[in-house]
């Protein structure tokens, strides 16, 4: 009986390994007689996708696969399905020479724990078309360091999310060319002239029949982290949209550049879901993006933000950047009966752009909708309202109830000296319940040395005014508090909009303000660091020990990633810690560099990281002082491309092992002379065995003549 039993284990034992196994698919493959080995591959990926289960790998080689993929399989939390290049290949999905219109590149449907990283997408056309859509129930599905690109059509997709999915990441993509028309000077004309790199479609089945109810289940647990997304043409959307029946999400540390329509847009009110009471887009964050250059078509649209949220509630929006776009950030809300409720805008940039710093309201309520419960707290609006039809200054404000705008500033450099445009609606009634307060106002003449007018168009009033003392007498219910000065910004030029010494921003908020417990400026530093809140997104380092005169960056090398960084003043500094994040939000450390004490001299920094991540990196500094106190630096990213995990054991007796996704060729032991003392091929033990104890220099080559991965590996 003991007999059989150990047979029936040994069996189930190697139909799992079989089940989990790593499967390869190269352009000299073959489906009908490969087994999908390395010796013996597939031809297709649609294969792989077809024969995939719980633990398996699949290596692309090198190539052009003209496929439409589509994958309907089950990974498992500890054993995920990964679709990914054989080592540094280049591997391209191409809908070129697909007949049958729309192309859909990849479709994964009611699919779980999938991973597709560093693959291309490419060439998908028809009205429709897609790179990437997931859709169904799929769950834990990762899309990866991809590029999707030249997605043409009407209502053409980048990468898709609808139905009921949940627990999405999709991380370090790049996204470009998505277009509505293939004509490249088209103006959008009619509601189909859409076009969507990143789309979260909150659109499952709903239905109130009392006896065959059928309730709609939300998009769940999305994170959209560090993609690039440019040059698309857009049409009447946006660039990466969160729209309809969507629960949960983070949209954080994202590049987008060179759209025609809006950037980023959390919406409600559309009737995407059937259900109306669940379809908007709530419980999210937006944090840290970085948004720019506006390139509307020929006809122009009159405004696009760089950020919206449009229906939308509660959802806070923090830390963002918005340079040379329509508006910089709006809260607003287009759909009639709907409104956008318990939005937070904090900490964030708007500089250069078209129109308005900031928007607020419904814009042409009642026929529109309206804005309630918001809150635009400590932003920085600089020159803005440059170019476009009408100048709105620094501040809009449409129709809002209960809204609080305090500690911003607004610094405007306009043709009329505008800081903020009042708007009534169209029964001829204003806000009600609104508190502008605690701001710091400032103008720049638009012609050197011009006298100095202050404009305000305050609900049908046209205030030009020459001190800011009048403004107050005119508007006596706002703005009792707030302040009119220079915020002596450090470097305009070069968009560095830190306080300077003698701002006047300086411990001008609103006295005993009440900070979100974790709430940072935009530096990640502490809100509050002196008595008072500062006003704008920074909060002076003035009693911090270190000044940066260059930030934190990073770059991959042979052996790693190297960070580097300067400083011009150190009071009593201790040491930097360098802490290190896979994605973007929680860190933990990886070394420190000693600093120099007190000095006020220019002094460079570097450090080494031996053992990066897979993918994009996320760095950032912790300064600690002599005294014990920390202060937080900026976010650096590097990507870092290889396939390699490390080396395990280490230290080791002898026998070691390379955890590589790709595989390697070569392997070069080095001493502390750098004398070579051992090389090992594949298929060779790797082994220390025969050598004297001590540290050895390994370097790792993935293939003959590439650029080796250097690791210190430990003999006891």
């Amino acid at each position: 009986m003991m007999k059989m039993l150990s047979a029936l284990l040994l069996v189930l034992s190697i139909t799992t390994s079989l089940k989990s196994a790593d499967f390869y698919v190269s352009k000299t493959g073959n489906d009908m007689t490969g087994d999908g080995s390395l010796a013996n591959p597939w031809l297709t990926i649609q294969k792989a996708c077809d024969e995939v289960t719980a633990g398996s790998t699949v290596f692309i080689k090198a190539g052009t696969y003209f496929e439409e993929l589509f994958l309907n399989a089950a990974g498992t939390m500890g054993a995920p399905i990964i679709f990914k290049p054989f080592q540094m290949d280049e591997v391209i999905i191409d809908g070129t020479n697909n007949l049958l219109l729309p192309t859909v590149l990849l479709q994964i449907e009611d699919a779980s724990y999938i991973q597709i990283e560093g693959l291309k997408f490419r060439n998908a056309y028809g009205e429709g078309a897609s790179g990437i859509i997931i859709e169904g129930t799929s769950n834990n599905i990762q899309i990866t360091g991809n590029e999707i690109s030249n997605i043409v059509g009407s209502y053409a997709i980048g990468i898709l999310v609808r139905g009921a999915s949940s627990v999405i990441t999709i991380q370090g993509n790049n996204i470009s060319a998505v277009h509505f028309s293939s004509v490249a000077l088209a103006d959008p004309a009619v509601a189909g002239d859409n076009a969507n790199p990143l789309l979260i479609y909150g659109n499952d089945a709903f239905s109130a029949d009392i006896m065959n109810p059928d309730p709609a289940a939300p998009i769940t647990t999305v994170a959209i982290l560090g993609n690039t997304i440019h040059d698309c043409r857009t049409g009447f959307s946006e660039g990466l949209t969160l729209n309809g029946n969507v629960d949960g999400f983070t949209v954080a540390y994202n590049t987008l550049f060179n759209l025609s329509n809006i950037g980023i847009d959390a919406a409600g009110g559309y009737g995407v879901s059937g259900d109306p009471s669940q379809d908007f887009a709530r419980n999210g964050t937006i944090t840290s993006n970085f948004v720019q250059n506006w390139t509307p078509p020929p006809a122009g649209l009159d405004v696009a933000a760089g950020i919206y949220v449009d229906g939308g509630r509660n959802i806070v929006v923090e830390h963002n950047t918005v340079y040379n776009y329509g508006r910089g950030y709006e809260i607003g809300c287009e759909n009639m009966g709907w409104f956008t409720s318990d939005i937070m805008l904090r900490n964030n940039i708007a500089a250069n752009n078209r129109q308005a710093g900031i928007g607020i309201g419904g814009y042409a309520f009642p026929t529109t909708g309206h804005v309630k419960d918001c809150q635009v707290f400590n932003n920085t609006c600089y020159h803005n309202s440059k170019l476009g039809p009408f100048t709105e200054g620094e501040l809009v404000i449409d129709y809002t109830e209960n809204c609080q705008i305090k500690n911003n500033i607004f610094y405007a450099q306009n043709p009329l000296g505008r800081l903020l445009l009042a708007i009534a609606n169209l029964n001829n009634a204003q806000s009600t319940d609104l508190v502008l307060d605690y701001n710091l106002y400032y103008v720049d003449p638009i012609i050197i040395d011009d006298p100095l007018v202050i404009s305000v168009n305050w609900y049908n009033q046209s205030l030009t005014i020459t001190t800011f003392l009048e403004l107050q007498t005119q508007i006596p219910s706002q703005n009792m508090h707030s302040r009119f000065g220079d915020p002596k910004f450090l470097d305009v030029t070069n968009n560095d909009f830190h306080l300077g010494s003698k701002s006047k921003a300086y411990n001008g908020g609103q006295p005993m303000f009440p900070i979100v417990m974790g709430e940072l400026d935009i530096d990640d530093q502490p809100r509050v660091q002196l008595d008072t809140i500062d006003i704008g997104a920074d909060e002076a380092a003035v009693n911090l020990p270190v000044q940066y005169s260059r930030p934190l960056f990073g770059y991959p090398v042979q052996s790693g990633i190297q960070l580097q960084w300067a400083t011009a003043v150190e009071l009593n500094a201790l040491r930097y810690d360098i802490e290190r994040s896979a994605d973007g939000i929680s860190y933990r450390k990886i070394g420190a560099v000693s600093a120099k004490g007190t000095v006020s001299a220019q002094n460079e920094y570097g450090f080494l990281d031996k053992s990066p991540l897979p993918g994009t990196n996320y760095y950032r500094l912790n300064q600690i002082d002599i005294d014990g106190r920390s202060n937080i630096g900026n976010v650096a990213t590097v990507k870092w491309e290889s396939t390699l995990t490390g080396v395990f054991p280490n230290p080791t007796p002898a026998h070691f092992d390379i955890r590589s996704a790709g595989g390697w060729e070569k392997l070069v032991l080095k001493n502390n002379l750098g004398q070579v003392v051992r090389t090992i091929t594949t298929g060779q033990e790797t082994t220390l065995a025969g050598l004297q104890s001590g540290v050895y220099r390994l370097e790792v080559y993935e293939k003959e003549g590439a650029v080796p991965q250097v690791f210190s590996l430990i003999k006891q």
